[in-house]
């Protein structure tokens, strides 16, 4: 859904379908970092900014425990929540950066490649918007080169190369 979103596609009611699976983590507890981030995605989503701001202060609440989410929240999940935060706020120039120093311990997170994928390809779109230039054509060119054969990695990389160098 977040890469529809991404590239302006109209999804519907499908956000807020999601989001309403999600309401149990805009309680005051977390779940699970990994999951606590998906239900941020969820909500911003469906533009349902209150259930994400609480989500957020949860998992600012449960990265301050010494506890194994406590430290994969305060580490990776919070970092990432609030990136993708400012991704919905148009705050790109510091949602890139947020994911791009998160993103080299984002494996200790959890999730597929796939899954992990969201944050290089928000990364990406956040550094397209922001007119990081160098930064999104990095990006680019690295998603090319793990899918050469991918007409939307191409097409990434076209746009990231008609960005000036900042």
């Amino acid at each position: 859904m977040w890469r529809l979103k991404l590239e302006g596609i109209d999804t519907g009611e499908r956000f807020a379908s999601l989001a309403q699976c999600w309401e149990r983590a805009a309680a005051t507890d977390t779940i699970y970092a990994f999951n606590d981030l998906h239900a941020v995605m969820a909500f911003l989503g469906s533009n349902r900014i209150d259930d994400a701001n609480r989500t957020i202060s949860a998992m600012r609440t449960e990265a301050a425990h010494n506890t194994d989410n406590g430290a994969m929240t305060r580490q990776v999940g919070l970092p990432l929540a609030e990136a993708f935060q400012d991704f919905a706020f148009g705050r790109y120039r510091d949602c890139a950066e947020k994911i791009l120093k998160v993103r080299p311990i984002a494996q200790r997170f959890g999730g597929s490649h796939a899954q992990r994928d969201i944050l290089t390809l928000t990364a990406l779109h956040a550094a397209l918007n922001a007119g990081m230039g160098e930064t999104a054509k990095a990006l680019a060119t690295e998603r090319t080169q793990h899918k050469p054969q991918s007409p939307w990695a191409r097409s990434l990389l076209r746009k990231a190369a008609t960005l000036k160098p900042a």
